[in-house]
């Protein structure tokens, strides 16, 4: 009973179209979309003899009419069997045939034969029409008229995938990938937006038509996964205007790969997506592509410090006071020199070369009272610098990690770093006469006032009058690794904090 039920549903489904001994053998050459329709309406006229009519004319490799009585029936057969798990999933057709003839018509017209041709949600997509004033003029006459004489009506618009179909439907053929970049390095997002969505004819496609995006390497953010490949992903043409986002393939994903490229297809599905949801959309033909450059990020490591200092110096005949602040960026490129496994941990060894200096700005105030020796007269002097590098290089340093088995940052030692500044600007002079002058510091313009600062960032170290704190975070699948260290030095006359920020990128 099983073999034969198999047998009828082979049968069924071989003569599905009443017409197919048409198509068959002409359906793989289909280069659009297929579609079907059916004739869902025959008023004052043979439905068999219009239906026939309509196969014979409007069949084509990518267009035939369905006979859906066969399909129903066999359905309705199968259900009453009691195995609708064995049913076959049949396309609702995409659009359907309304057919009328009209006779003993007063006035001018004395008959009409009416086709029309709609889409599967009830708007007209076209109407065939042939009218007589003759009293006699006979139905057979008028399928002539529709059909085949050398200027019939219906004739006029075959094949109607092409003639019809095509220009309803503006099936998208070409569109414009905008992005917000052409270069990202590996890891980045940005945003894309898909607009000018146009037919072959360059107008703008339909709201019901579906296109498909792929990113070869990197990931499509939005859209619906397609069930086939969910790297592919399926959106509605809608208003035009189509935005997701773009992730570029990450660090590990994009060794050896320099550029990645975005694709768009088009697709035949144009029904509801409640009768062929969005992830059974099907990849069609390629309209659109745009090539993304991956730049591979140069590893580095970049410092923002702040440093806060005040001073006071008591002689015996003296008194002096002052401060200084300011706050810089630099940054160096990594190079990775060691890296081994050592009980599941990661180690890393960077050398940290081609220092630059980014920005350094600052300024130094300071008061100097001193007295003669019967410190009856008092001399003052008071000093406004400004603080700036004197180079904008700086020496190597060093960055050593250790991750643990989960990538976590267990530890980071940081080689610290050294720079020069340069002081300039003016004191001004209150004499023991009580006479002022000014004076410009440095005193020629061959001449530079400078003091080194050093910058000592390991806190496992014991630096005896240097108080280093800091901590720690970051993971090595996103290769970032951040931290910050407070340096507290103290002694009788000064006291300095320095506020150090660090972001390496690997």
């Amino acid at each position: 009973m099983r073999t034969v039920k198999v047998l009828t549903y082979i049968i069924i489904l071989i003569i599905l179209s009443r017409y197919d001994n048409n198509v068959t053998a002409q359906e793989s050459h289909c280069r659009g979309c297929k579609r079907t329709a059916v004739l869902k309406e025959a008023i004052n006229v043979e439905r068999i003899s219009i239906e026939s009519r309509l196969a014979e004319f409007g069949t084509s490799p990518c267009f035939h009419l369905l006979d859906t009585e066969a399909v129903s029936g066999f359905i309705s057969k199968e259900i009453k069997s009691g195995i609708p798990t064995q049913l076959p999933i049949f396309k609702k057709p995409e659009y359907y045939f309304t057919v009328e003839y009209e006779d003993d018509l007063e006035g001018e017209i004395q008959s009409r034969l009416t086709i029309k041709l709609w889409f599967y949600n009830h708007e007209l997509v076209h109407t065939w029409q042939t009218e007589s004033g003759r009293p006699k003029f006979t139905f057979n006459g008028h399928l002539n008229r529709m059909f085949k004489n050398k200027n019939a009506v219906f004739k006029e618009t075959i094949p109607l995938d092409i003639h019809v179909i095509n220009h309803f439907e503006k099936r998208p053929y070409s569109c414009k990938i905008n992005t917000e970049k052409d270069t990202l390095i590996p890891g980045d997002e940005m945003e894309v937006t898909i607009d000018t969505i146009e037919d072959i004819e360059g107008n703008p496609s339909r709201e019901f038509n579906r296109i498909i995006v792929q990113a070869v390497h990197g990931e499509v953010v939005g859209g619906a996964d397609l069930r086939a490949d969910p790297d592919l992903k399926a959106f509605m043409v809608g208003d035009g205007k189509i935005t997701f986002r773009y992730r570029a393939p990450s660090p590990t994903e994009a060794k050896g790969v320099s550029e990645d490229m975005i694709y768009v297809y088009n697709a035949c599905e144009v029904l509801d997506t409640s009768d062929i949801p969005l992830e059974l959309t099907s990849l069609k033909d390629k309209i659109a592509q745009k090539k993304i450059t991956i730049k591979k990020k140069q590893p580095y490591l970049e410092f923002d410090f702040s440093v806060n200092s005040q001073y006071e110096k008591n002689g015996i005949n003296y008194k002096e006071n002052g401060s200084y602040q300011y706050q810089g960026r630099l940054k160096y490129n990594l190079k990775l020199t060691d890296s081994r496994r050592v009980d599941g941990e990661l180690h890393q060894s960077y050398e940290a070369s081609d220092c630059q200096i980014m920005d350094i700005t600052g300024s130094s105030k300071g008061k100097t009272v001193s007295w003669d020796a019967g410190h009856k007269r008092k001399r003052t002097v008071i000093t406004n610098l400004g603080i700036k590098p004197c180079f904008r290089k700086c020496q190597a340093s060093s960055l050593s990690i250790v991750f643990d088995q989960e990538g976590n940052v267990k530890k980071v030692i940081l080689g610290g770093f050294d720079i020069l500044l340069c002081l300039n600007g003016t004191s001004i002079t209150t004499d023991y006469d009580g006479k002022t002058h000014s004076q410009s510091i440095p005193l020629s313009p061959n001449e530079k006032m400078t003091f080194p600062e050093s910058f000592l960032l390991d806190p496992q170290v014991d630096w005896g009058f240097l108080k280093v704190e800091g901590k720690d975070s970051g993971e090595l699948k996103s290769g970032n690794i951040n931290g910050t260290r407070i340096l507290t030095e103290s002694s009788d006359a000064r006291h300095t904090v320095k506020h150090v920020k660090y972001k390496a990128s690997l």
